[in-house]
């Protein structure tokens, strides 16, 4: 199941993506949702929100210290910022 967010600028959303669902198309960075693992213990009464890469199949690249729920695409750049 996929949920949308808005951008704090109201511009642009992003739609998170279950990695029960599938997972990104292809390598690279990726926003993630994760519950932080310490040790073998995972403690899944924290969510966080950070960058991860995806390095193809079914591996994320931190995935000894963290368990990634969802992912979503990197939004663009503002305008403003664009070359």
């Amino acid at each position: 199941m996929s949920m949308w967010i808005l951008c704090e600028d109201n511009k642009e959303i992003i739609q998170w993506h279950n990695v029960n669902d599938g997972l990104p198309p292809k390598k690279g960075k990726y926003l993630v949702v994760y519950h932080p693992c310490v040790w073998d213990s995972i403690a899944y009464n924290a969510t966080e929100i950070g960058t991860d890469s995806f390095l193809g199949k079914t591996k994320w690249a931190k995935h000894k210290y963290q368990y990634v729920t969802h992912w979503a695409f990197l939004p663009g750049l503002p305008k403003e910022c664009a070359v």
